[in-house]
């Protein structure tokens, strides 16, 4: 108590008390004051971004949280290709536990692969900015979409009688039910106002199904061209 009450009595610190490091984050070398807040949402990447270039005319300089959020939330990612690589490896390790064969596993992976690249082609075709929550969507799409490979996969491998084609469209009402349902849930992020948020549904939403149609149309026709058919054991 006797802390405030003494802060009470000596008033707020001036400008001259404060290291010469932090007066310069807050006053320019003509004296002027230059400290701002955001209008908005400090946690909205995009006014961030129209408040930081307006700034900038002013003060070229300026550093603060803004521009770190922004960082975080629009900003270019160098590690992007290794965690999408890491995590492809580490998928595949479990599908060799699981399968055991690369053939199978090569078969389980192609819709996602299919999926992904269609999906980030789609993004740069409508012109979508690459930011960190939409890179984190990357292991939503492998981890949700490989799902329908798997399924397709050992139903060739329980009836290895039937054809490629067969074996894709009994299981082709399940994999369906599950995309539309996870779709549906992430489409809700779309009414956010976050560009974040909704980044991450926008790739769900176009990634997911790719998966499920390349599930039931490309992946039997790639077990057809590698001789996955009637009498291939698993």
């Amino acid at each position: 108590v006797w802390r405030l009450e003494q802060a009470a009595d000596q008033g707020p610190p001036d400008l001259d008390d404060l290291p010469q490091s932090m007066q310069n984050l807050f006053v320019d070398e003509d004296g002027f004051y230059v400290y701002a807040y955001t209008k908005g949402s400090a946690m909205d990447a995009a006014a961030l971004a129209e408040e930081r270039k307006i700034v900038e005319q002013i003060y070229p300089e300026i550093f603060g949280f803004g521009l770190l959020m922004e960082a975080l939330v629009l900003g270019p990612l160098e590690w992007a290709q290794e965690v999408f690589l890491g995590i492809l490896v580490f998928v595949a390790l479990l599908l060799l536990v699981d399968l055991r064969r690369l053939k199978w596993i090569f078969l389980a992976l192609a819709p996602v692969l299919f999926g992904t690249a269609v999906t980030f082609g789609v993004l740069c075709w409508m012109g979508r900015s690459f930011n960190s929550i939409l890179f984190m969507s990357v292991p939503l799409i492998i981890g949700l979409g490989v799902d329908d490979g798997i399924h397709v996969v050992h139903r060739m491998r329980e009836h290895p009688d039937r054809a490629p084609s067969r074996a894709a469209s009994s299981v082709g009402q399940a994999i369906m039910m599950t995309t539309l349902t996870t779709c549906a849930s992430y489409s809700v992020l779309m009414f956010t106002d976050h560009v974040g948020m909704e980044s991450m549904a926008l790739v769900l939403l176009i990634g997911l199904p790719m998966c499920l149609l390349a599930s039931v149309a490309l992946l039997p026709a790639m077990a057809t061209l590698l001789g996955v058919g009637k009498g291939d054991a698993a």
